[in-house]
């Protein structure tokens, strides 16, 4: 079974444009009306355009055996890659552009909201293909490119979250045949717009993930062997529904007015190692740098400050330094910390603590890793705003504040990215493990 990833492997002449025509004439309709259930009429349009123009870019088709299933998957692939908050501006904006107003359907009805947002992207992957699509576990399993066994417990989590009202599999089979059974909600529309095409962000708080962190999690861990887990950094306008705030009591404020839960927004790293929580901008304002990285605060609002003062009097850094500083750029409403594997958001970042022996691994898998100093919190602006994976080797201020170890370096990772980060990881441990081999029976010589 072929691999999502870009390119395909065997494949060396690359399509042209007649070619991608074909393709595109011949599955666009099935590709549309799956990408429908997973982001909503507005955006599967254009999710599948950019899917099959990927084509383009690879080479001919000729090699793989299934074309739907891998162009299914192509879809899949490209509905994770997109941020549901931008999506979701961007409809609302080409909206307002166009003088157009959102399509009218009967509303599904709550309860059939409340089950579908307890469903992942890939649950509801599943259950499209198999009761619209009426396709086998084992179809389903050669189009999404998983295990049948993993179909099945997709789909029996998903029967989990349901409620009784929720549409059972004889309901949505009623629904392909034309018959309207679920409270008078036309057919297509119903099934259509279930996911994001009538509804706001009061409705849908960005409360699923669409991919699998915890197995992303747990292959990184294994592949760098880390000893502390990785973490999630997400940004948001608002805390994710259900998500606690972070409540350690605040201290007295200094003349300046700065105070927070912590001394600074990096000791948010190492209170995350075990519990997911939300922040506010209040929650790291005893750090006028840290506040400065994350995008609460602008310049000219912590300029005056006093930790301001002494770093730029003692020379750790200079006014030129500082307006090169890596920041986020808007402003957050919340920044959620916790295990990757537990993250229930997708997040902007994954945040790594490493010794040097694991960066080293890191570095061979990311050629060019771009490695920072001081501030060491700005690594995470970098992730975030240029997509770029960036190590640190710390920084006095944060090293003191954390308590992090003299042995410990850290390292942010755009989120949308963890997945190539892994399978290259993956790929350089064989490579690693012979010549490591090599090395060990060599030693003997000088034993």
């Amino acid at each position: 079974m072929l691999s999502p990833a870009w390119p395909v492997d065997g494949i060396v002449r690359l399509m042209d444009a007649r070619e991608v025509e074909r393709v595109y004439e011949k599955h666009a309709e099935a590709l549309v009306r799956f990408a429908t259930f997973l982001v909503g009429p507005w955006d599967a349009g254009d999710v599948v355009s950019s899917a099959v123009l990927k084509l383009l870019t690879v080479g001919s088709l000729e090699s793989v055996w299934d074309v739907r299933a891998y162009l299914h998957r192509v879809v899949l692939n490209e509905v994770r890659m997109e941020h549901r908050r931008g999506m979701r501006r961007r409809a609302r904006e080409r909206q307002v552009a166009q003088g157009e107003a959102a399509p009218e359907s009967p509303e599904p009805r709550p309860e059939v909201l409340a089950a579908l947002a307890r469903l992942s992207p890939r649950q509801r992957a599943v259950v499209f293909l198999t009761y619209w699509d009426d396709l086998s576990p084992a179809s389903v399993a050669v189009v999404l490119g998983i295990s049948e066994g993993s179909v099945r417990r997709h789909l029996a989590r998903a029967r989990q979250h349901s409620v009784p009202e929720y549409p059972r599999p004889n309901e949505l089979r009623a629904l392909r045949r034309g018959h309207d059974r679920i409270s008078g909600t036309h057919t297509l529309v119903f099934v259509t717009r279930l996911r994001f095409g009538f509804l706001d962000e009061q409705v849908y708080p960005r409360a699923m993930t669409s991919a699998d962190w915890r197995q992303l999690s747990d292959a990184l861990s294994a592949g760098l062997h880390l000893t502390a887990l990785p973490l999630a950094i997400t940004f948001s306008a608002e805390a994710p529904a259900g998500v606690a705030p972070f409540d350690d009591p605040m201290p007295p404020p200094l003349p300046d007015g700065r105070t927070g839960r912590v001394a600074a927004g990096c000791v948010f790293w190492m209170k995350a190692t075990d519990r997911t929580f939300s922040t506010v901008a209040a929650d790291h304002g005893n750090c006028s740098v840290g506040s400065l990285t994350h995008g609460f605060k602008t310049l000219d609002e912590v300029a005056g400050n006093s930790d301001v003062a002494v770093v730029l009097e003692s020379g750790w850094v200079t006014m030129e330094d500082v307006p090169r500083i890596p920041v986020v750029a808007e402003r957050p409403g919340a920044v959620t910390y916790g295990p990757l594997a537990e993250t229930p958001v997708d997040p902007d970042v994954v945040f790594l603590r490493l010794n040097a022996k694991q960066l080293m691994v890191l570095s061979d898998a990311v050629p060019g890793l771009r490695i920072e100093g001081k501030p060491q919190c700005h690594i995470v602006a970098v992730a975030k705003e240029e997509g770029e994976i960036a190590a640190s080797v710390g920084c006095a201020l944060s090293r003191v504040r954390t308590g992090m170890p003299a042995t410990e370096m850290t390292c942010a990772i755009p989120a949308a990215r963890l997945r190539q980060v892994v399978e290259a990881i993956e790929r350089n441990a064989v490579a690693d493990a012979a010549v490591a081999t090599y090395a060990a029976e060599d030693a003997l010589r000088f034993a």
